[in-house]
């Protein structure tokens, strides 16, 4: 059976059986999962921002890096060992078959236009890391992760991310060190083919 992309489905077995499947995306499919899993990836950052290294808690990861660590961990467990970095890896997999197939030049048939959607995303948080103007592309930068106080006189402060998953989007995205590797090796690569022209 074959579900498309963003299309729910259920399957009911009617006796005990073993169920076989496999996940497939392509070139332009995959942001769909780089849009899922990156929601998913602000929401597990959101709900452990107190955990966070400047949150000034006793209980705080003492590295930016060991606070990646946990949430990518977290992200991994809920999502069949996919994490943001496992993406990259897979956009990686989709450019360099294109390229084999075009003679080292990008396919003109839009079949990447999903990896060159990730990679714009991925634009601020490279750019963030190793303040690379060009990196950046002229996008905003990312929004503060400050906490909010509060306004009913209750003395309890919140971060408007952590009320919903869907609020979560105000957590920057932040990539770990293999991904921003990766991020930047697509970059060249594609570069390159769109040099090579």
């Amino acid at each position: 059976m074959f579900v498309p992309a963003g299309w729910h489905h259920q399957v009911h077995n009617l006796n005990d059986c073993i169920s076989i499947n496999h996940n497939w995306t392509s070139g332009v499919g995959i942001s769909h999962i780089w849009r899922f899993l990156t929601a998913r990836a602000r929401a597990v950052r959101a709900e452990l921002d107190d955990l966070a290294p400047n949150s000034g808690s006793e209980l705080a990861f003492k590295t930016e890096d060991e606070f990646q660590a946990q949430c990518a961990l977290l992200l991994r467990a809920e999502n069949s060992n996919m994490d943001l970095t496992e993406v990259l890896r897979m956009a990686a997999g989709a450019v360099r078959r294109a390229l084999e197939r075009n003679g080292g030049r990008l396919p003109a048939d839009g079949s990447l236009a999903g990896v060159l959607a990730i990679l714009a995303d991925c634009a601020p948080a490279l750019a963030e890391a190793e303040l690379d103007s060009e990196a950046a592309g002229g996008l905003p930068a990312p929004v503060s992760t400050a906490p909010v106080e509060p306004s009913d006189g209750s003395g309890v402060r919140s971060h408007p991310a952590c009320s919903t998953v869907a609020d979560s989007s105000a957590y920057p995205l932040v990539l770990s060190a293999e991904a921003r590797d990766l991020a930047r090796q697509l970059r060249r690569e594609l570069r390159l083919a769109a040099a090579a022209v």
